[in-house]
């Protein structure tokens, strides 16, 4: 038995029987969730027509904020140097209210 793979379709599509392991072709519709061949999937996704659905992703991957230590989740702490943090967004020369052109 063959290794599946669970993804969903941009669009409903006819997708072959044969690719799929049945006898006849048949229609899926739009994301609706599946389970395909593994190299049948990875065809679809790579050339656009699929997707792999959100619940399959997390239930694949390890939380990204998961710390054993204290069973608590890691907190990821700001440097307060980029647009839209809440630093400000500009570096200290920036804020000395002249316009770098010299009166004279």
């Amino acid at each position: 038995m063959s290794k599946k793979k669970r993804i969903s379709l941009y669009s409903s599509s006819v997708l072959s029987g044969k690719s799929m392991g049945k006898d006849e072709d048949f229609r899926q519709d739009r994301d609706k969730p599946f389970l395909a061949p593994e190299s049948y999937a990875d065809h679809l996704i790579a050339e656009g027509f699929a997707y792999v659905p959100e619940k399959t992703k997390k239930s694949q991957e390890a939380p990204a904020n998961f710390s054993s230590q204290s069973g608590k989740s890691a907190q990821v702490l700001s440097t307060g140097t980029g647009a839209g943090d809440g630093s400000g967004g500009s570096k200290p020369e920036d804020q000395t209210g002249t316009s770098g052109v010299s009166d004279a």
